[in-house]
């Protein structure tokens, strides 16, 4: 049973959305992801780092389109209230960061077999994220690994699970705007 009668959207429906979209966006990059790797190798010339930054922001930006791809495709509705907005960011983002609790404290272990499982997990489950924390190490030069990859994981955690918000929510709103020109009722929350 839905939270708010049978047509509107539930939390549940939007985190397992957004974890579909994210686990096929992670697979289907595998092999940008590697390009990505091989441009940051090159260095400079050629290809290069200025075009991996192409192919991690493109992978990034990707969650958008997804985003409005699964609510059109669900005919999800817009969220009722702040406290439903926040949570659909919220909930994906919590997952992602205990997920960068994970490899900090298997880089702080200094155990070998765990970093190598958690970097081929990252690169499998996570594809977009972990090329954004990839392509952003070089740039914290100034400060402690750890640390630079503690704040970049923070920021490659809430990326993807916002973006994809903005674009259902913003399908959502599209598709409501359609229902209302049709004289339509909107969905309204039981008292």
């Amino acid at each position: 049973m839905k939270e708010y009668g049978p047509p509107h959207t539930t939390q549940k429906e939007r985190f397992e959305g957004f974890a579909m979209a994210h686990l096929g966006l992670s697979c289907l990059g595998f092999f940008p992801f590697w390009l990505l790797i091989l441009g940051m190798a090159a260095g400079t010339e050629g290809f290069g780092y200025t075009g991996a930054w192409g192919i991690a922001a493109v992978y990034l930006l990707a969650y958008f389109p997804l985003g409005m791809a699964t609510a059109w495709l669900n005919n999800w509705t817009v969220p009722l209230t702040d406290r439903e907005r926040w949570q659909a960011v919220i909930y994906p983002t919590a997952v992602a960061w205990a997920w960068v609790g994970v490899v900090v404290l298997s880089l702080s272990a200094a155990n070998g077999p765990l970093l190598i499982m958690a970097f081929y997990a990252s690169v499998l489950l996570a594809a977009p994220s972990s090329g954004l924390v990839l392509m952003a190490m070089p740039l914290w030069g100034a400060y402690d690994t750890l640390e630079a990859l503690v704040l970049t994981g923070l920021l490659a955690g809430i990326l993807p699970p916002l973006l994809f918000t903005w674009g259902s929510f913003w399908a959502s709103g599209r598709a409501a705007k359609k229902t209302l020109r049709r004289g339509a009722q909107p969905v309204a929350p039981k008292a």
